[in-house]
């Protein structure tokens, strides 16, 4: 599968470099969450004239075309990762409501998350995830995002920090076979919270409504387990 790279005539040779990642970031997310699910994938890089690049500038993922706008935060190396992560979380599963996006939103940032800290392993990337949640203000649960809110923080890092709390808590093995078997099971189709938290137990053999009761539905998380998945 090869990835192909869209540049306007005018854009600067160093865009290539930017995004040389990206057959890489392929090879380590279809590690992690099974194999790409299209026959192919394509960056376009906007024209900065677009009204989708005001600002600070996007990025948009659709079925195997990501959309980036020329700018720092669009270009940057872990938001291209984010956004090819959607082409499992979002474009081969899709979400049955938009009050689930953090199932959308939170693997795609912890994706960032995970290449980041892909040769340290998981002590590197609990140190980064208890970082992140020093600086997590949320307003509202996890689960429950205004209507008007859904690209709230709460669905990207919040969304995040549930994951990794899952990971602590079921293990490793348990915790990417849920994420593997959740794909598999709902590829090109649709599904919800309560379609991952059946994954989950399943994988994991334990009861976690609770669990996820507690991170989706109340506003301030609990604190994650330790690295031996030890409740505090």
């Amino acid at each position: 599968m090869e990835a192909k790279l869209y540049l306007p005539q005018d854009a600067r040779p160093s865009l290539k470099e930017e995004f040389a990642v990206v057959p890489a970031a392929i090879d380590f997310l279809s590690e992690v969450f099974g194999p790409y699910p299209f026959a192919s994938y394509s960056v376009v890089l906007a024209d900065p004239w677009l009204s989708i690049c005001s600002g600070n500038g996007m990025a948009n993922s659709e079925q195997t075309v990501t959309l980036q706008c020329p700018t720092f935060f669009a270009t940057h190396e872990l938001t291209t990762v984010h956004e090819l992560a959607h082409q499992w979380f979002g474009n081969s599963v899709n979400l049955v409501t938009q009050q689930d996006s953090w199932l959308l939103e939170g693997p795609a940032t912890y994706s960032e998350w995970l290449w980041s800290t892909r040769e340290g392993g998981l002590s590197e990337i609990d140190e980064l995830a208890r970082s992140a949640e020093k600086t997590y203000s949320p307003k509202n649960p996890i689960g429950v995002p205004p209507r008007d809110m859904i690209a709230a923080d709460e669905v990207y890092t919040g969304g995040a920090l549930l994951l990794h709390a899952l990971r602590l808590r079921i293990g490793e093995d348990a915790f990417f076979e849920t994420l593997r078997t959740f794909l598999e099971e709902f590829q090109y189709g649709s599904a919800s919270t309560s379609d991952f938290i059946d994954a989950a137990e399943d994988a994991s053999g334990e009861d976690l409504q609770s669990f996820f009761d507690d991170w989706l539905y109340e506003v301030e998380p609990p604190p994650p387990p330790d690295l031996l998945g030890r409740l505090p």
